[in-house]
């Protein structure tokens, strides 16, 4: 399986709606992922599950003084990064402001528990 990434409004985000809504099942034919781009060299060849494990330092741009912050916030691995809660906030509050209204009814309410 590959997972295919584009840069949109200075976001870079996976394609993995393409797979949900494809006509075939589990058709990830259109998937592909630069793993030159994304990973350390040594790490390019490792599975996904077993990357999802490893340690976020297998990641480019992840030098000594942000492994320190992220393993401060309890981030040691790929996994933890993936399901950092604040992660998936700050997705929904970015995906969420594309699509609102300029103007909010005075009697509506935002609630993003």
């Amino acid at each position: 399986m590959m997972i295919s990434l584009i840069k949109s409004s200075s976001l870079v985000r996976p394609l993995v709606s393409r797979a949900l809504f494809s006509t075939k099942a589990n058709d990830f034919s259109q998937h592909t992922l630069n793993a030159s781009k994304a990973l350390k060299k040594v790490d390019e060849t490792l599975s996904f599950s077993v990357l999802a494990t490893e340690e976020v330092s297998i990641l480019q741009g992840i030098g000594p003084a942000r492994l320190e912050a992220l393993h401060s916030l309890g981030i040691k691995t790929i996994q933890n990064l993936a399901e950092f809660k604040y992660y998936h906030t700050a997705r929904a509050i970015v995906a969420l402001a594309s699509t609102e209204e300029s103007t909010r009814l005075p009697e509506s309410s935002m609630n993003i528990n």
